[in-house]
């Protein structure tokens, strides 16, 4: 196949030796660049091919796969035989193994990472010597790390069982299994409960009621109010449940129902997700959803019936279609997250080091129709445009990958995207098409970062479909210097490829520093007794990797008074223990003091492990690290010189990202806090981030230790402040020359400032390192909206003008999770629910029932009488929804409340 680029593919294969890497790799990487995959034919040996599928195979037959079908996310308890179709699963689809990368199958896994035609190609494709394809650990490190939560996957291997006879996938399966009896079985006692009425003694409805029903639901309110209409004892449930049987269906429903399935996707999404046509069909429905459900099964049941008496058998080849994991079609469109990438995490459109390619190792035959991965060609360049136009701030990958599964099945529903089933490919065709992903064992796919892909249904007769999927990274040192090499260095606002320069100098500065600058020289001196004595709290758990970096950055600390380091080993099973203690020898021959404990083997968390360090420490100025970040020489005396301005403030300082991108939205408005937006903001996350912190001793005392918890350092901000009463807060400027901080920007008393950060984005102070397995991206929703309800009802709701009443902006999951979180008295105080949407505010109230009452409000509009301050907002303030009419949330809230901003707390 030739490519948009003139290249050919064949032509490369049959050039001399001397050629290859300019024509074969190189018209590969035109291809992934031009249509965004490209495939590596018989790159890899069957020797090795058969080396890996065993690996899978003893996965299988141990009973560690883990299924993704019906029963997601169960772990496979059964042995599994490949050769064996009696010991496949039943009632679902996919299993899916993490083979171990070392340990019996090492050999294969190291083979892989090094074969000399996939090297050649990421060679050309990312640039030699840029990347790297990490393998999983043994078997034992990674059921530890599944145990503890924290385990990242380098690869894992899909097993795609098939599906027996393809026109059977669309209706019903004639195996029936014990458990989709069941399942069976309640779906009918489902369906029975919303078309009878209630058998109790009183179930007969009386004409007056059955009017007074319809009179009430016709003017479409809440099923509560319908319930108080009709008056007696009737419930909610028993009107909603009567409505459905007295009201028969119209000629007008079944039309606009049929027409919304065959809208959606037709027969195969009514089969498959009736549900989500269910809830299409509600917004102008007042018919239950399990009333509405069953009737799409039936109407999916009869239109499958008709279509199997009238149609001729197709072939796998020209029937296949992308389906998820649950076998529902068009809903498995994704774009790869990258192992160790937090999905809540921004992507960006210069890319990030996670995120080299994507490596599909075919380990099977895959024929068409077979299950292979479809791609949509061209994906990665819209998803691409689309980065762009979110500028620095980028998208959370789970946000962008839903975005772009909504935007194919948009396309497939339009008819501007269509599958393409047959051999020869039309580049002249407009239209953008599917292909599915075809070949041998012992080929290989290269996908781009970006591609939107999913995988399909396996209409094969008794072959598994086979594959091992990873992701090539881009080496740190490479992706900080050079970039992503598929992807600009850095986007303008006109679009336009520029360098970052200073985010990329000043980390190499701080590195410098950090690795032996001459700034660790001052520390040979004696400290000056008569500055502040500052202890360095450093809680540690495994992180020997960066600890040279971490303690280098204190021994090239500016700062001349006295130094402590008060470091917890937090049951590392690492290195990190001697590492400390050799560290502890070079610290003291700098006159920085040492107290070193813990190693126990027992890890007591966070919290736990910063109050065993403080404990032991001495300094009256405690400045908090984190193990894997690193101090620009100037932090700690900027941070004292604060406090001197200060004393009775908690103090941070801006940072920088490393790597520099991630997290840009996180960072963008961490750093530009105002100081008013700092308090208004607190309950959102910290304003201040926990590994810049700098307070006196008595200040910390003041307030009390950690909670053991996860989120203990937002909870300890939230009670710092909480008990300072009428508070204010700051933001600083540090003067390297003089030595000193000034104000440039105060919100409240100068003299009450109890929260202060020192610089913006322009002259940071830290170097704050992103892993996606740090702790504070394991706490729950829940937990961070127990603290936040807690300091909430403590600090907020006890005093003018909260106490009096208020409102809570937004009525969706948020806003509901505070209403829940809040107690009986603190839920006694809300007036109402404040919605944008029409379909939360019309006529309805929001009620919890599994909460004590109160456990209901009204849900009104902005402009509403009762949509007034003072008010806590439970919208995230960068939501799209916000901001596609009417400005931003924050313009929208201040139009609202006609700028009354100090009566305004955000939340989310």
């Amino acid at each position: 196949m030739a490519s948009q680029h003139g290249l050919s593919i064949e032509d490369a294969e049959d050039a001399e030796p001397e050629e290859v890497d300019a024509l074969f790799y190189s018209a590969h990487r035109a291809l992934l660049l031009a249509r965004g995959y490209t495939v590596l034919r018989s790159c890899l040996p069957s020797s090795l091919v058969a080396s890996l599928a065993e690996s899978i195979q003893r996965e299988l037959a141990s009973g560690c796969g883990v299924s993704c079908g019906a029963e997601s996310g169960a772990a496979s308890s059964s042995s599994i035989d490949l050769t064996i179709p009696s010991s496949w699963p039943k009632g679902r689809r996919v299993v899916e193994t993490v083979p171990p990368g070392h340990g019996v199958d090492s050999g294969a896994w190291i083979e892989l990472a090094s074969s000399q035609k996939l090297t050649r190609a990421l060679d050309c494709i990312l640039g030699q010597g840029k990347w790297t394809l990490p393998l999983n650990p043994s078997a034992s490190v990674r059921d530890e790390a599944i145990a503890r939560g924290d385990f990242v996957r380098h690869w894992y291997c899909p097993v795609v069982f098939p599906e027996g006879s393809h026109r059977a996938s669309t209706t019903t399966t004639t195996t029936t299994t014990k458990g989709e009896a069941t399942q069976r079985k309640r779906k009918h006692e489902d369906r029975d409960e919303e078309t009878q009425a209630p058998s109790s003694p009183s179930s007969s409805w009386t004409e007056r009621e059955l009017t007074a029903l319809r009179n009430a639901v016709a003017s479409n309110l809440s099923w509560e109010k319908v319930a108080k209409a009709v008056g007696g004892t009737r419930t909610a449930a028993e009107c909603k449940a009567k409505y459905a049987v007295a009201t028969p269906w119209t000629e007008q429903e079944e039309a606009s129902l049929s027409q919304l399935i065959a809208s959606m996707g037709g027969v195969t999404v009514a089969a498959t997700a009736p549900a989500r046509i269910a809830c299409e069909f509600q917004r102008n429905s007042r018919r239950p959803k399990k009333q509405v459900m069953a009737r799409v099964r039936e109407l999916a049941s009869a239109a499958a019936e008709a279509s199997a008496t009238s149609e001729k058998p197709s072939s796998p080849a020209t029937s296949w279609t992308a389906v998820n994991r649950r076998n529902r079609p068009h809903q498995g469109w994704h774009i790869d997250i990258g192992p160790g990438f937090d999905p809540q995490h921004a992507r960006v459109a210069t890319g990030h080091e996670f995120q080299g390619v994507v490596v599909l190792v075919l380990l099977s035959d895959w024929e068409p129709g077979g299950g292979g991965t479809a791609v949509v060609v061209g994906s990665h360049k819209w998803v691409h445009d689309r980065l762009v136009a979110a500028g620095d701030v980028g998208i959370a990958h789970d946000e962008l990958s839903t975005w772009a599964q909504a935007r194919v099945a948009a396309a497939i529903h339009s008819g501007s995207l269509a599958y393409h089933r047959d051999a020869i490919v039309d580049e002249s065709n407009a239209v953008e098409r599917i292909e599915q992903i075809t070949g041998r064992a012992g080929d290989v796919a290269i996908l781009h970062p970006l591609a939107v892909h999913s995988g399909t249904t396996n209409h094969s007769v008794n072959v598994p479909r086979l594959m091992a999927n990873g992701m090539v990274r881009i080496q740190t040192n490479s992706f900080v210097k050079d970039g992503h090499p598929l992807l600009p260095r850095m986007i303008a606002a006109d679009g336009a490829c520029e360098t970052d320069d200073a985010s990329v100098e000043f980390e190499r500065s701080v590195l410098a520093s950090a690795r032996g600058g001459s700034a660790s020289a001052l520390r040979l001196t004696s400290p000056d007794e008569l500055l502040p004595s500052v202890s360095v709290i450093l809680p540690v758990h495994n992180a020997a990797k960066w600890l040279d970096e971490c303690l280098g950055s204190l021994l090239a600390q500016t700062h001349r008074g006295p130094i402590e380091l008060s470091a917890y080993d937090d049951g590392s099973t690492d290195a990190s223990g001697e590492m400390l203690r050799i560290w502890a020898c070079r610290l003291r021959d700098a006159n920085i003091s040492v107290v070193l404990s813990g190693g126990t083997g027992t890890a007591y968390g966070c919290g736990g492990a910063k109050n065993a360090a403080i404990r032991q420490s001495s300094g009256s100025i405690l400045v908090f690290l984190d193990a894997d970040d690193v101090m620009a020489p100037d932090r700690i005396a900027a941070s004292v010189a604060a406090l001197a301005k200060h004393p009775r403030a908690l103090v941070g300082c801006a940072w920088q990202r490393m790597p520099t991108h991630a997290t840009a939205h996180y960072s963008q408005w961490a750093n530009h806090l105002s100081a008013e937006a700092m308090l208004a903001e607190r309950f959102r996350e910290t304003t201040v981030q926990m590994p810049t912190w700098t307070l006196r001793r008595d200040v910390f005392d003041a307030t009390g230790p950690f909670e053991t918890e996860l989120g203990e350092d937002h909870e300890w901000l939230l009670r710092h402040l909480g008990s300072r009463g009428t508070c204010a807060s700051a933001v600083l400027k540090y003067d390297a020359v003089m030595g000193n901080v000034e104000d440039i920007d105060v919100f409240g008393n100068p003299a009450a400032v109890a929260l202060a950060r020192i610089n913006d984005a322009a002259s940071p102070l830290m170097l704050y390192r992103w892993r996606a397995e740090s702790e504070s991206g394991k706490t729950s929703r829940r937990r961070l909206m127990e603290i936040k309800a807690a300091a909430i009802e403590r600090d907020v709701l006890t005093k003018i003008p909260f106490c009096n009443g208020f409102t809570i902006w937004g009525a969706g999951r948020d806003a509901r999770a505070l209403f829940a979180a809040l107690s009986p008295r603190g839920r006694g105080k809300v007036r109402a629910m404040i919605d944008i949407d029409p379909r939360k505010f019309q006529g309805r109230d929001y009620a919890n029932h599994t909460i004590e009452a109160p456990n209901s409000c009204p849900v009104v509009a902005p402009g509403d009488e009762r949509a007034k301050p003072p008010c806590l907002v439970a919208v995230a303030i960068r939501r799209g929804s916000e901001c596609a009419e009417g400005g931003s949330l924050e313009e929208r809230v201040a139009r609202a409340f006609h700028g009354k901003g100090g009566d305004v707390l955000y939340l989310c």
